[in-house]
């Protein structure tokens, strides 16, 4: 019991390492899809190199127990030496392939033999250690035939018990509390222990093996066949993971679960299989049916994959976070498929091991088979199946294999009727191809709620599952169904102030002057719609292909087609692996990664990918971070702040709009206030293209300045690559705990960057853009003015409520009490019904008496006004009332195409949401042919 108890642990710390390690190498290589596979095939080899040593030299190991306790402890040995070894790796790497002029794609042939080259020399002695375990027990445990498939069926099911608890504690426990290194160290602790337990019972008498026997190893047919399964079986786990992040999301949560999953039914499948696999013509014909067994139940799950939202509505799975009943969802598809996979390995060794004296060397040799096929097909499925298959394709030739496979064993042991039978039904399976589950992979896991039946564009790339869905408005595009960005139609009326717009504008505003800018992830392109001629290159790394040939299906449709843009540049590769290798510098670097509890995102929001972007910025560069505020709740923000500061000795954040921040970042002093200035004076038509016309526009959405920053971070840990926080807690939020504008406005109290810089600026105008959507910020700028100028901000703010009438009072007490006088008079003007107020001049007076005539239905008398209410600026208080008036007149007289530019320009500015509102309906009704003199009121 005790040995077992051993293996239980040796396959608890394996998957501990293989969890942890994978992500090292990820902070190296990239996350790229070839590099992921190079370091999981780099793995693999290891395994398969172990075994295949071990069937060598085990048959003649006389205390195979002591030698097993000896390669634990060099287990334990190794994985604290990996840091020394990742850290020359990363040394050698740079030397010999960076200082690229450019990003470089992923993929280059010799980059990827040093990936796959030094994880396996790094691997090597680890994993071969853990490769020849299982043999060296065999040896021990095996002395009579009956007892092959029995006992090294309990040795295989036990171990693998021990890995589902590896990468569960490591996935919901270790990782999300400790980090990776003390992961690593929990693992050695494990390794030791075990060398500790087994080199007391290796040199006891209970620790010798049966005397040995020397003889020629036999080849078996089982061999390949193992080999071919193993390959399979690996297709399916790829498969299987790529279509149920669409319903369990993509976070180290997920991953655990799926294939801890997997690991349970390989468990139980090996238990189940190794009493039957006493002689070998049961063995023969339990593996026959086992393939068998594995095709029908590949074929079946995949089937009933559209039943699987509808398994987790019963549940009540309520997302992401629900973790429990995810994992009752992954476990009703990957269970019993598992099951009849793990079946496979106790049949095999017994098939293949002529006697007791063969069981080590069998074991062994069926070992290095399997996890040799199982290379080809993880490598297979990800970088070849699945993208030029695609889901069905894929699980035919699997299901496929597995028949032809059984046909082959049928053959071999005499069962010609049962080949013929394997074999139509293989000629079945790749004839009629099964339907996708489109009902799944239009599934978010993020919302909830199914996708809509407009797919414009789908594929299966190496990374992602790519969709494009047509939505009112436009085009949504989704990876692995989770909702990336909104590609807006020309034909829709136009957004203001939007945060991809502010992203692509910002590192422009923050550095005058700045020419060449980089992209991190395409998305839908509307970051890079936004970015102003005055940059002259964009590169773009984008670690999906298909993402952008996403783009490119929507070019059609949208305003600017950014793949248009002479400037442009992309390169698809893994963004931190692509910067590794680049020597480029740049102005500005713009980083917009979703959803950052994502294996291909989370690395992109720490400490260290920080420190590499600031060696890519040029002296005085910007950097600027994407994050959405349903992502993150109080202690993540000002972790995140935190880091940003950690790195960057100036940090600012922006809050555009009610959805997200923008965090930038500098070696140098961030002028916001003088750099947009030089912009509006540079280039006006870049700024009011996105309804930006004066300072205050962009300087509302300025939420912490750089002392602000500091501040609010203080204390905060950081996010590291080694314990990335992140990555652990966002997905786990629930909405009731995520951050939204109120809780942010309160957690940042007196660090608010408006109230310092208030007074530089016009604090009527900041007050009014404020109160359109930032309520609580306006009134706690309102709190600071005199007391003419508070009524006047009170006014603005009551007036984005819809309260005109409290507004109207606001307005007469600000001008009694000598507020901003435009400002009020302004606001009077548009509260005004029935009479112009004595206290009116100017533009405002006017504005009143056009709202006099469209309350009187006399549009005549608005449209012999219309130039002079054409005069009125931009970004003036008036601007929206008075166009709207414009229009309207026109909608009336029947001129409706000339009214809708004139309602497109009042929506880039935006407003008050109210007012926002109503301009929307009237475009509505423009472009649909509406009679607008159906709606007589000038506020409908």
């Amino acid at each position: 019991m005790l040995v077992l108890a051993c293996f239980f642990l040796s396959g608890f710390a394996a998957l501990l390492y293989e969890t942890a390690w994978t992500r090292e190498f990820a902070f190296l290589f990239g996350t790229s899809e070839i590099a992921m596979a190079a370091v999981l095939g780099a793995y693999m080899a290891g395994l398969a190199l172990g075994a295949a040593i071990a069937g060598r030299i085990t048959p003649r190991v006389t205390r195979p127990i002591l030698v097993y306790a000896v390669l634990e402890l060099v287990i334990a040995l190794a994985a604290l030496g990996m840091p020394f070894g990742l850290d020359a790796v990363n040394w050698i790497y740079a030397s010999a392939f960076g200082g690229a002029p450019a990003p470089p794609p992923e993929g280059a042939a010799v980059a990827t033999a040093f990936q796959l080259a030094s994880a396996f020399l790094l691997l090597m002695i680890p994993t071969s250690c853990m490769g020849a375990t299982l043999p060296l027990l065999a040896r021990q445990s095996v002395d009579r035939d009956s007892q092959i498939g029995p006992r090294i069926g309990a040795l295989y099911a036990i171990n693998t018990a021990g890995a589902i608890g590896g990468v569960l504690v490591a996935g919901f426990l270790l990782l999300p509390e400790i980090g990776l290194r003390k992961t690593v160290w929990v693992g050695v602790a494990v390794n030791v222990l075990v060398f500790v337990v087994a080199a007391f019972i290796g040199r006891t008498p209970g620790g010798l093996a049966p005397e040995p026997i020397r003889r020629r190893v036999g080849f078996s047919w089982v061999l390949p066949v193992i080999a071919l399964s193993g390959a399979a079986s690996f297709v399916y786990e790829v498969l299987w993971i790529r279509l149920l992040v669409h319903q369990l999301g993509g976070s180290v949560y997920a991953f655990a679960t799926m294939l801890g999953s997997f690991l349970t039914g390989i468990a139980l499948g090996g238990a189940i299989a190794a009493p039957i696999a006493r002689r070998r013509e049961r063995a023969a014909v339990g593996f026959l049916v086992a393939e068998v067994a594995v095709g029908v139940l590949g074929l079946v799950t995949f089937l009933a994959a559209d039943r699987l939202p509808d398994l987790a509505a019963v549940l009540g799975v309520s997302g992401p976070q629900d973790l429990a009943r995810s994992a009752l969802v992954a476990a009703a598809v990957l269970v019993p498929l598992a099951t009849a996979v793990g079946a496979t390995f106790p049949f095999a060794v017994r098939i293949a091991a002529r006697d007791a004296a063969d069981a080590a060397a069998a074991s062994a040799r069926v070992t290095a088979w399997n996890t040799l096929g199982s290379i080809l097909g993880s490598l297979g499925a990800a970088l070849f199946f699945l993208p030029g298959l695609g889901f069905a394709g894929t699980v035919q030739l699997a299901a496929g294999t597995n028949f032809a496979l059984a046909a082959v064993a049928a053959v071999a042991t005499g069962r010609r009727v049962f080949a013929v039978v394997c074999a139509a039904t293989l000629a079945a399976c790749l004839i009629f191809a099964p339907p996708v589950p489109w009902k799944l992979v239009k599934k978010s896991a993020l919302s909830g709620r199914d996708g809509s039946r407009n797919t414009v564009y789908f594929a299966v790339g190496r990374g992602a599952t790519v969709r494009l869905e047509r939505v009112k408005g436009g085009y949504q595009l989704f990876t692995n169904g989770l909702p990336e960005s909104h590609i807006e139609s020309r034909t829709q009326p136009p957004q203001s102030h939007r945060l991809t717009d502010v992203m692509g504008l910002v590192t422009t505003l923050l550095r005058p002057g700045a020419e060449r800018l980089l992209v991190v992830g395409m998305g839908g392109g509307s970051v890079l719609e936004a970015i102003p001629p005055s940059i002259r290159r964009i590169d773009v790394i984008e670690i999906e292909e298909e993402v952008v040939e996403a783009n490119r299906q929507a070019s059609e449709v949208r305003r600017n087609d950014p793949l248009e843009d002479p400037r442009l540049h992309t390169f698809i590769n893994d963004a931190r692996g692509a910067l590794i290798l680049s020597e480029t510098k740049y102005d500005g670097i713009v980083a917009q990664a979703s959803h950052p509890w994502t294996a291909g995102a989370a690395h992109l929001y720490t400490r260290e990918f920080f420190e590499l972007v600031r060696e890519r910025l040029v002296p005085g560069g910007v950097f600027s971070q994407w994050m959405g505020l349903p992502f993150v709740d109080e202690p993540l923000l000002r972790t995140l702040v935190a880091t940003m500061s950690s790195v960057f000795p100036y940090v600012v954040v922006f809050h555009p709009d009610a959805g997200g921040l923008i965090f930038a970042g500098s070696d140098e002093p961030l002028s916001l206030l003088p750099g947009v200035r030089r912009g509006f004076e540079e280039q006006p038509e870049a700024l009011e293209r996105f309804g930006l016309y004066a300072v205050e526009d962009l300087a509302a959405m300025l939420l912490l300045d750089e002392e602000g920053a500091v501040a609010f971070g203080a204390g905060a840990p950081l996010n590291t690559d080694d314990h990335n926080l992140l990555a652990a807690r966002s997905s786990r939020l629930s909405r009731g705990q995520s951050m939204n504008i109120r809780r942010l406005v309160n957690i940042v109290g007196g660090n608010d960057a408006l109230i310092g810089i208030s007074a530089e600026l016009r604090p009527q105008r900041l007050v009014r853009v404020l109160a359109g959507g930032r309520k609580l910020r306006a009134e706690r700028i309102a709190e600071t003015l005199s007391d003419g100028d508070r009524e006047v901000a009170l006014g603005w703010i009551a007036f984005a409520d819809g309260k005109h009438t409290v507004a109207r009072e606001h307005f007469l007490a600000g001008l009694e009490a000598g507020g901003e006088p435009h400002e009020a008079q302004s606001g009077l003007a548009l509260v005004t019904r029935d009479r112009v107020p004595d206290e009116l001049e100017g533009s405002a007076r006017l504005l009143a008496e056009a709202r006099i005539l469209g309350f009187e239905y006399d549009w005549e008398g608005v449209a012999q006004i219309d130039d002079e209410l054409a005069r009125i600026p931009r970004g003036d208080p008036l601007f929206v009332e008075a166009n709207r008036l414009r229009a309207r007149w026109r909608m009336v007289s029947g001129r409706k195409e000339e009214a809708v530019p004139i309602l497109d320009a009042i929506l880039v500015g935006g407003g008050p949401r109210r007012s926002i509102a109503s301009i929307r309906k009237l475009r509505s009704q423009a472009v649909s042919g509406a009679a607008a003199e159906k709606s007589p009121d000038p506020e409908s």
